[in-house]
């Protein structure tokens, strides 16, 4: 109910608000649920359009989460980066030039190893092997179909090289007898594999515009 409460309430407080008093060629709202974005091409319009949405959602009985309410010049000269639903936006060289660049944001990135190590913990002595391994590919591929972006490989591979050592290491403690040995762990992955190898796999990409925002 969250989100769908979220984006009925922001609807009214912000996007209409925004729309009618600030939007333009040059300012341009992105936003999800209970975050957003806001483009602006001057760096005064931001820090006034800033102060004034404070304002804005005090009115309505709402506070603006201090930890992520900034203003940073996003440009490829700065260096500066900004996260945004789970993802870290950067920019970055590829060959001889500079372009914007995503990956997992770090701290995301280790909830969802944690989560993954502590759910095959808590299966692994309720469900057979064989359902572990269908609902352990299901949720790496879900992860992949999230942040499954090219640019991207590096962290996934993280992603799914930790939830390899989960599986590897509950498994072998669902009795006192080992289930398995690498050599034997890694014949069943070749057999049953978990995900497609990247170059098969449907990754996205990402495209930019500074007027329009970011889009995918």
């Amino acid at each position: 109910m969250s989100p769908v409460l979220a984006n009925i309430y922001l609807h009214e407080v912000l996007d209409k608000w925004f729309l009618k008093n600030y939007a333009s060629y040059n300012s341009v709202i992105v936003r999800y649920a209970d975050d957003a974005l806001f483009f602006f091409s001057i760096e005064e319009q931001a820090i006034e359009f800033l102060e004034a949405l404070g304002k804005r959602v005090e009115q309505y009985g709402l506070k603006l989460n201090a930890d992520k309410s900034r203003t940073l010049t996003f440009t490829k000269e700065n260096h500066e980066h900004f996260h945004f639903l789970g993802f870290t936006f950067y920019w970055g060289r590829q060959g001889s030039k500079i372009i914007l660049k995503i990956k997992t944001q770090k701290d995301k990135l280790i909830k969802s190893m944690q989560e993954f190590d502590a759910w095959i913990k808590q299966v692994r002595s309720q469900k057979d092997l064989k359902t572990i391994w269908l609902l352990a590919k299901a949720k790496i591929q879900g992860h992949i179909n999230y942040f499954g972006y090219q640019m991207n490989i590096p962290r996934l591979n993280h992603f799914y090289n930790q939830a390899i050592k989960s599986l590897y290491r509950w498994l072998n403690r669902r009795s006192q007898r080992y289930s398995y040995r690498w050599k034997g762990f890694n014949e069943r992955l070749k057999h049953f594999p978990l995900i497609q190898p990247w170059e098969k796999a449907k990754l996205k990409s990402i495209g930019w515009d500074p007027y329009k925002g970011i889009y995918r």
